[in-house]
Parts: structure tokens; C-alpha cells; sequence
């Protein structure tokens, strides 16, 4: 079994440095509109079987649900709603709310029985209730002041925050440098990400952000290799998860 999983990582690395990328790159404006050509047939496909990232996610994101009072959440960016629908399965009596800017994703979330409404982050932020814990997994990469975001959101959370955004500090986007690509991380059109940030940026950003003292702010690395990740995690590790805890009264 560890042989297979190396292998696959071998696999997976080789065609991350070396591919170049073939997709045709749409119009921007189905980018920076409803974002509806995400979803399209042929691009990313609707599956509420969760892929090793999101099963990671929901691994670091159950230890502090665990460890917190939350009786309801709210997803911004929830996409396939893979992920909300295993946090509906293992905690039934917690109200989740999904929001997503894309039509078609909030159709299909809606299908599949969850709780959606269509939304931009950026334009309607006024829009959102407020909830115990705030989620938006691989959102803040494609917003032009996640920072705004990130505070905003915060405030409307009365436990807290967690989010994810890639590592670009991770040894393939690295090694693409090198050989004069720039890391590929996009799916219909190189504009998707706005921002970036390693391992490292993160730590040094979440000192910057205007966040009360109080809160205990969790910075995980994820998915990669896992033993080379223990020992360099801002090379070996593909995402990083963070969780902003507030200090809730007694």
C-alpha cells in the first residue's frame, strides 16, 4: 500500500513540473462575471464524493467543530458541496447554509437537498447572516481584497473561521519556475487567482490582518508528501488550512 501511494505521488509530481498546459483559455468575462464556466461540461465535474483534499479538510475542520459550541455554519464558495454534504452527514444538527456565485452550482447543490443561494462575496457582502463558524475553502485566492474578506467574515462568526488557500511555496510550483512556467492552478482561465501564498506568507499575513489578540489563529499545512512534508511543510505540502477561534464569552 505505501509503495502505490508513493507511486501515485511520483505519477501526480511528474505531470504537475512537466505538463503544459493545453486547456483553451475562454473569454475573461465568463472569469469575472457568474464564473458560471467552472462548472460547464468538460471542466470541473459536480460529485459529492470528496477528493483527499476535502477529506482532509473535513478531518482538520471536525477537530475544531469538536472542540467548539457550533449550531450553524455557513460556506462561502461551496462549490460541488461534497464537503457540506459529509458535514451534514456527521453533524446533523448543525444548520448549513451554502453560497456560491455560480448559478449552476447553486442548482445542483439545491438538487442535491442542501440549503443554497447565489452570491458574490465581493458585491454582496452585506447580504450574508451571520453564523457560529464562517468556512470558505480555495475562495480567497480569487478575490481582489481577501483581506477585507477575511475580517468582514470574521466578525459575522461568533466561534470562528476557517478557511484554505494553496501553497505556492509547494516544490512543484517551484520547480515549474525553474523551468520557465509559472505554477498551474487554474481551470478554465489563468485569471482565477488573484493572490498568492506560501507557507511562510501566511504566517507573516495573519499577523498583519486586523484580528483581535484574543483569537488563537491555527495554521495547518496539508496534502503532499507526508514525511518529507513533516520536516520541510513549506515545500511537501500542497494546501494550508487555517482556523481563526475566537474567544467565546462563558
Amino acid at each position: 500500500m505505501g509503495g502505490y501511494m508513493y507511486l501515485k505521488i511520483v505519477k501526480k509530481t511528474a505531470k504537475e513540473i512537466f505538463s503544459i498546459c493545453k486547456k483553451p483559455i475562454v473569454s475573461s468575462s465568463l472569469i469575472y462575471g457568474a464564473n458560471e464556466n467552472y462548472w460547464v461540461p468538460g471542466k470541473k465535474k459536480f460529485s459529492l464524493v470528496m477528493n483527499d483534499f476535502q477529506s482532509d479538510r473535513l478531518k482538520l475542520l471536525s477537530k475544531f467543530v469538536d472542540q467548539t459550541c457550533v449550531a450553524s455554519i455557513i460556506d462561502l464558495g461551496a462549490g460541488d458541496g461534497a464537503l457540506d454534504s459529509a458535514l451534514a452527514e456527521k453533524y446533523p444538527g448543525i444548520k448549513i447554509k451554502c453560497f456560491d456565485r455560480s448559478h449552476i452550482s447553486v442548482s445542483q447543490l439545491r438538487k442535491s437537498g442542501m440549503e443554497a443561494h447565489v452570491l458574490d462575496i465581493e458585491e454582496s457582502f452585506d447580504d450574508i447572516p451571520p453564523a457560529d463558524l464562517m468556512i470558505g475553502f480555495e475562495i480567497l485566492e480569487h478575490l481582489r481584497c481577501p483581506e477585507q474578506v477575511l475580517v468582514s467574515l470574521l466578525n459575522k462568526s461568533k466561534v470562528g473561521l476557517a478557511f484554505s488557500v494553496p501553497n505556492t511555496g509547494y516544490y512543484t510550483h517551484r520547480l515549474r519556475l525553474f523551468l520557465g512556467y509559472f505554477p498551474l492552478q487554474w481551470h478554465s482561465h489563468p485569471g482565477e487567482h488573484l493572490r498568492f501564498w506560501t507557507l511562510k506568507d501566511m504566517r507573516f499575513w495573519m499577523t498583519q490582518l486586523d484580528i483581535d489578540s484574543s483569537c488563537k489563529i491555527s495554521i495547518i499545512p496539508y496534502q503532499g508528501h507526508p514525511f518529507l512534508g513533516y520536516f520541510f511543510p513549506n515545500l511537501f505540502h500542497e494546501g494550508i488550512f487555517v482556523f481563526i477561534q475566537k474567544k467565546v464569552p462563558r
